[in-house]
């Protein structure tokens, strides 16, 4: 799951820093170039969404491993790990291609579900990609929360660090990548969120809290 998260992390990063200066310094909008306007959109979407949906599946498979749940240690052994990524990219190309893309524009250095072909008319808006933007981060950080209570509760008031020692369970290794991912899901969480309910504020309103998104 981490080699799948940093491969699809690094591609997303293409789209989201290389290509978005490149488009910004071009000054480009919708009608400059719709088809590559409409890839460029596909691919950051599906990249970002797989990205956010590994973070999902990794926080699954630490909690299963961590505390020994049969069923979700059952369902990431062995090939079944790519079975479960294989599918999930699936639901992602369905997301991606059958929901309203969001499209680069220049002037605002943002990435809006209108085109901004008419003033002041809105045209497009995606409920869905909303609701799947917004349920991946937080079904992470729920597993998170469920993971520390389970370990809470199974070891009381031992430190992360005894128990790594003392016990063959936990390793400093897992925490570690479950420190990572759950970082990775706080920067999900907080960055998406400011995009998405952008969409929904005039962007000439807002210019200070598109940089404030960029920024997450």
């Amino acid at each position: 799951i981490m080699l799948f998260l940093a491969v699809v992390d690094i591609l997303e990063l293409f789209f989201a820093s290389i290509a978005f200066g490149i488009k910004s310094i071009n000054g480009e909008v919708y009608c400059t170039h719709p088809q590559i306007q409409l890839l460029y959109s596909l691919g950051l979407e599906f990249f970002f969404f797989c990205s956010t949906l590994s973070c999902a599946l990794l926080a699954l498979n630490r909690f299963g491993e961590i505390l020994f749940i049969r069923p979700i240690v059952w369902l990431f052994q062995g090939s079944r790990t790519w079975l479960v990524l294989v599918m999930g990219s699936i639901a992602v190309c369905f997301l991606v291609l059958f929901t309203p893309p969001m499209l680069f524009n220049s002037k605002h250095h943002m990435l809006f579900f209108d085109p901004m072909i008419y003033v002041g008319r809105r045209q497009y808006d995606s409920y869905i990609h909303f609701a799947c933007v917004v349920a991946l981060p937080i079904l992470s950080l729920c597993i998170y929360l469920l993971m520390l209570s389970g370990l809470l509760y199974k070891y009381g008031n031992k430190l992360p660090i005894q128990i790594s020692r003392n016990s063959n369970s936990l390793s400093r290794a897992t925490f570690q990548i479950s420190i990572q991912t759950g970082v990775i899901i706080v920067i999900h969480l907080t960055s998406m969120l400011s995009f998405q309910i952008l969409q929904f504020i005039p962007a000439h309103a807002v210019d200070t809290m598109l940089y404030f998104a960029h920024l997450g």
